[in-house]
């Protein structure tokens, strides 16, 4: 959230400076990966509490239809690949992922570092659903049903949506703007949607993945009779990026 989006507190007010690193500072930090419903009330409490807090969280989806981060975006281009820079962050940014085919009951819950780009997210997609497929994918951000942004590695941009690069921008910069859900889409006719939402920014780094940046699978249900968390492996997004669809390896 910057000072440039800030909600008012009363009378045509702005939230103070303090009370906005305040609020920063709790979006960054966050609870741990394994929270109970208590410690994310709590969390939430602690919010609602600052000065501005409760108008913040009111105003923040209304910022991304007036322009919000969405203005700094980096459009989509032929280069972008080219852009791509690994994770760097020791903080989280924990997601699930539900497959929306019926009425399935499929669905993931891992985490990445916070740094990651939407390209990071689509190998790890790829990778908690144990699918490899080349055909060309899609992030799509919705508001009432109608695609409104699209982050893609698309070279041609769209005539009637906003393409952005999937490279260089971020999910976390999206969900301090209060954008926490994106519609995952692959061209492949055999693959469903996913829905994407983003549950949680955490400073927890305790180390459940093989590697401290690597991505962590914290839970999932289905297709198979005994979904096992062990038989899940991520690949390197820096090799896959150059090598295409790579198998499934063990971290140094």
């Amino acid at each position: 959230m910057t000072e440039d989006h800030l909600p008012n507190t009363d009378q045509g007010g702005e939230i103070s400076a303090a009370a906005l690193r305040q609020l920063n500072a709790l979006l960054d930090a966050g609870p741990g990966e394994n929270a109970t419903d208590e410690e994310m009330d709590a969390f939430m409490a602690q919010i609602m509490a600052l000065d501005g807090g409760a108008e913040a969280m009111k105003n923040l989806a209304e910022q991304i239809a007036e322009g919000g981060v969405l203005e700094n975006l980096l459009p989509e281009g032929s280069d972008s690949a080219i852009l791509y820079t690994p994770v760097k962050s020791p903080t989280r940014i924990v997601f699930r992922a539900h497959i929306q085919e019926g009425t399935s009951q499929v669905w993931r819950r891992f985490s990445l570092a916070s740094d990651a780009c939407f390209y990071d997210l689509h190998c790890a997609l790829q990778d908690v659903f144990e699918w490899r497929s080349l055909e060309p994918h899609r992030f799509e951000l919705r508001e009432g049903g109608v695609t409104e942004v699209v982050f893609s590695s698309a070279t041609e941009q769209s005539g009637e949506e906003e393409d952005y690069c999937e490279f260089q921008n971020r999910m976390v910069d999206l969900f301090r703007e209060g954008c926490a859900s994106y519609h995952y889409c692959l061209e492949e006719e055999s693959l469903p949607e996913v829905l994407v939402a983003v549950e949680k920014v955490t400073a927890d780094d305790s180390g459940v993945g093989k590697t401290p940046l690597s991505p962590r699978l914290l839970g999932g249900e289905g297709p198979k009779e005994t979904f096992d968390l062990a038989e899940i492996a991520f690949r390197n997004p820096s090799q896959v990026l150059q090598f295409g669809v790579m198998p499934a390896h063990e971290e140094e």
